[in-house]
């Protein structure tokens, strides 16, 4: 029996010295399959291309996105004052549906640079957005004296201006509007900035307001005419008195101008895994004048139904879960200055 006991005894020890020996290196085994598995995904992952439109000043980085998406010409091209924006910011629509870029110029001058990229473009008509309290008739003469026919879409006002947008985008082609954008045209640049892309990509409209009122005509248009009708801005821009006289709205809002960018960005593109291009520029915080590069971007994004994302000094962190879910193929800077930390953000993301 003690000779027998005594086996038994040896052979357990020896088992208890094995198995854990066992596991131990069945652990490591699993360990280096995770590891393999997790190189492997890095490997396929694919990082965006990356593309930066960044010019000496805004005339030229609008120069430098003209060239990029209109390097064989355009038939048409659209002139706005560099510092007029509302004019510009609802001209993006149209601009797209006729397939123009947007170039930049002073009220009275337009300098030489753009005379030669539209020399390039080679138009068979210049718009000019605003009235002449935005581009002067001088503007007007020295591109007649260049032989292309030159139009004007302008009113007495910014909301004005809108709504004559909105008809002749109405107007134009076989499709006629029936989504519109609601923005506030004096303190909602930003927001018009965010919805400018999407609303150019689906042929809707961009009216503006003011925080409390609306224009009869322009919301007998969007009664008539629009089955989705979109509110950009938080109560501060769009109040819940105006929204209530508007049909069929949709409020777009975040606490601040990239939470709002953020909202507009998950609305048009959130149910993509995938975009073609994802545009950063700067959101206007601190100086509204910044938000030009992602008015001439807005068409050129339009073009590939892609993302504009609005960005000054860093992401907000509803902008960073929205990059980390959509992936692009292609990164592009507009402008330098306060996007260039965004945008190494949202690289890192992808």
């Amino acid at each position: 029996m003690k000779i027998k006991s005594k086996k038994i005894i040896a052979f357990a020890l020896s088992l208890g010295i094995m198995l854990p020996s066992c596991v131990y290196a069945d652990t490591i085994s699993k360990n280096q399959n995770a590891q393999v598995d997790m190189n492997n995904y890095l490997q396929g992952r694919k990082s965006p291309k990356e593309e930066k439109l960044i010019g000496e000043d805004r005339f030229d980085t609008a120069i430098k996105i003209s060239q990029s998406g209109w390097n064989n010409g355009s038939e048409r091209v659209f002139l706005v004052n560099s510092n007029s924006l509302p004019d510009a910011l609802a001209s993006t629509p149209l601009a797209s549906k006729l397939d123009a870029p947007i170039l930049l110029t002073n009220k009275n001058s337009i300098p030489y640079n753009v005379t030669e990229e539209i020399k390039r473009l080679n138009p068979a008509e210049v718009i000019l957005i605003g009235s002449e309290g935005a581009i002067s008739s001088s503007v007007k003469e020295s591109l007649e004296d260049m032989e292309v026919l030159v139009s004007r879409i302008g009113g007495a006002d910014r909301e004005e201006t809108s709504l004559l947008l909105t008809k002749q985008l109405d107007d134009t082609g076989d499709l006629g509007v029936s989504k519109v954008a609601v923005v506030n045209g004096y303190n909602g640049l930003a927001d018009a900035t965010s919805i400018s892309s999407p609303a150019a990509s689906d042929n809707t409209a961009i009216i503006y307001t003011g925080k409390d009122s609306i224009r009869s005509e322009a919301k007998n248009f969007i009664t008539q005419n629009s089955t989705e009708t979109y509110i950009v801005g938080g109560e501060y821009s769009i109040s819940k008195k105006l929204e209530g006289q508007l049909v069929n709205s949709e409020r777009l809002a975040g606490t601040d101008r990239r939470d709002t960018n953020a909202k507009v960005l998950e609305k048009f593109y959130g149910k993509s895994s995938k975009v073609n291009n994802m545009y950063f520029a700067k959101d206007g915080s601190g100086r509204e004048a910044d938000l030009v590069d992602g008015l001439a971007a807005g068409v050129l994004a339009s073009k590939t139904k892609s993302p504009v994302v609005l960005a000054s000094g860093s992401l907000s962190s509803a902008q960073k879960s929205f990059i980390k879910k959509v992936k692009a193929d292609k990164f592009v800077q507009v402008g330098g200055g306060k996007n260039s930390k965004p945008y190494a953000e949202a690289l890192a993301l992808q």
